[in-house]
């Protein structure tokens, strides 16, 4: 029997879904480090400049020194002024949440916003609404795109968590990362890809192309969409696709026609030199290497299968999947980007992603992964051997969120095995960056340069975890409450 998407009782699903990842995500805020800093960078200087002789979007007034990587080291250089290395989408979207915060706080309460409490609040409700509030409304579109190719309601439910607690989209939304949110924009993408009326292609070609304004990579998204529809000879398909690309094109030629002089050259053309290599395409590329396949899948380091052990059943899943002969364009979709994102990974000299845990460059592409676990098989609601991955590869992001996903320049990159023991000694949101132009030396930004809500009461260590698991548990309760009516009613 096929279930009504728009019934009441999937929408209250829907609903405490959204509530679930919503609280429980806003609940963990890091700083960051150079990746962040660039994004705020952008927003701020862009929102506050008042100087006619420093280009909008320029980030002059927070690269103090440059040799030194003062406060970012990921910038762009070009004609005299320096710029993000970031994709525009953060900054274009943070622009238009920070201005009339901006407003409210400079010109009407008469605020400090160089500050530390604001500065922080600031960073806290950019990253809230630029990575967290996606990432909640995505949950959505990812639930009823597994009820789209299995019709199974407790699946769903089963899959949508294990996407958003189980991989690296939970710790990586606790910072502003514009991965995050390019994965959020690229599941409801898909879904509208999914759908067969005309105007879902022009909602898919939006908001796919929007993912790219968040990560350059999602560019191949864009174009396996594409491909899949020219092969499918569907000419007004495509053209509704491609009607629908046409705003974030023009944004992004606009905005680097201003940065860079050209409408097509991304930020990383102009990159820190530290970051290119003169031997490589582009600075950054070369043919896909196996030696870094392995690291990818297995380190300890950014291995997927170490980190989100769940995706032990995906090449079975995928075939499984061909051979149901079901949704065969999603199937296309979804498993030609998570090989081409490996690919292009394998090849990039910064696969690694630097100080950081997990393979963080393939996080857009994580929940088309996630999906194609649908068809592991008909009792993987009941296989305990998913659970029992499913229950590592959740704690494993509860202690990379909970310590930090960044952490200080080493001789010997940290691994999972090594957060295991930091948080095992209790060493919990231990990140410290500077804020802005401030130097994380305060006592202040000492305690909140990372924190999670029970460190807002007062907590510390362990205990200061559980209001936020407290948070999860309770609007977990309720979301298996409300999926038993559901089936109950069905049946």
């Amino acid at each position: 029997m096929n279930l009504d998407i728009k019934s009441p009782k999937l929408r209250t699903l829907e609903k405490l879904l959204f509530v679930l990842i919503l609280c429980t995500y806003a609940s963990f805020f890091s700083i960051g480090e150079w990746n962040q800093a660039s994004r705020y960078n952008a927003i701020f200087a862009t929102v506050e400049n008042q100087d006619p002789n420093i280009p909008i979007f320029s980030i002059d007034a927070f690269i103090k020194s440059p040799q030194h990587n003062f406060n970012t080291g990921d910038w762009s250089f070009y004609d005299g002024h320096y710029y993000s290395n970031k994709a525009p989408g953060t900054t274009l979207l943070g622009i238009l949440i920070y201005y009339p915060l901006y407003v409210i706080e400079k010109l009407v309460l008469n605020l400090n916003i160089e500050s530390e409490q604001v500065a922080l609040f600031n960073s806290w409700l950019l990253n809230f609404f630029i990575s967290i509030l996606p990432l909640a409304l995505a949950c959505i579109y990812f639930f009823k795109l597994v009820l789209l190719l299995k019709n199974d309601i407790r699946l769903a439910c089963l899959l949508t968590i294990s996407c958003f607690f189980g991989t690296l989209l939970f710790p990586y939304s606790q910072a502003l990362w514009g991965s995050t949110t390019a994965a959020a924009f690229n599941i409801i993408g898909l879904y509208y890809f999914s759908q067969a009326c005309l105007f879902s292609k022009d909602k898919a070609g939006l908001i796919l192309g929007i993912a790219v304004l968040f990560e350059y990579s999602s560019a191949l998204i864009v174009i396996i969409c594409l491909l899949t529809l020219l092969l499918s000879k569907n000419r007004r398909q495509t053209i509704h696709f491609l009607r629908g690309g046409m705003l974030p094109l023009c944004l992004y030629c606009i905005y680097h026609s201003i940065c860079f002089g050209n409408p097509f050259m991304p930020a990383t053309s102009y990159n820190n030199p530290m970051f290119l290599d003169q031997h490589l395409a582009g600075g950054q590329f070369r043919l896909p290497q196996i030696s870094i396949a392995l690291q990818l899948l297995f380190s300890g380091r950014c291995g997927l299968l170490t980190y989100s052990p769940i995706f032990i059943f995906l090449p079975w899943s995928f075939y499984a999947w061909y051979k149901s002969r079901e949704k065969r364009v999603l199937l296309i979709v979804s498993m030609a980007s998570c090989g081409l994102f490996f690919l292009m990974n394998c090849g990039f000299n910064g696969w690694h992603g630097g100080q950081v845990m997990g393979p963080r460059y393939l996080i857009p592409i994580i929940p088309f992964g996630v999906l194609g676990l649908s068809y592991v098989g008909k009792n993987i609601k009941l296989n305990s051997i998913f659970y029992l991955l499913l229950s590592i590869s959740f704690f494993n992001m509860l202690v990379i969120g909970s310590v930090s996903t960044v952490y200080k320049a080493v001789t010997n990159p940290y691994t999972l095995f090594d957060y295991y023991r930091l948080f095992g000694n209790g060493i919990i949101a231990q990140w410290r960056a500077p804020l802005r132009l401030i130097l994380p030396q305060t006592e202040f930004l000492q305690r909140y340069s990372s924190f999670n809500f029970g460190e807002l009461l007062g907590l510390s260590s362990f205990i200061s975890i559980v209001p936020s698991a407290l948070i999860w548990l309770i609007c977990l309760t309720l979301l298996v409450k409300q999926m038993k009516n559901s089936e109950n009613k069905d049946t």
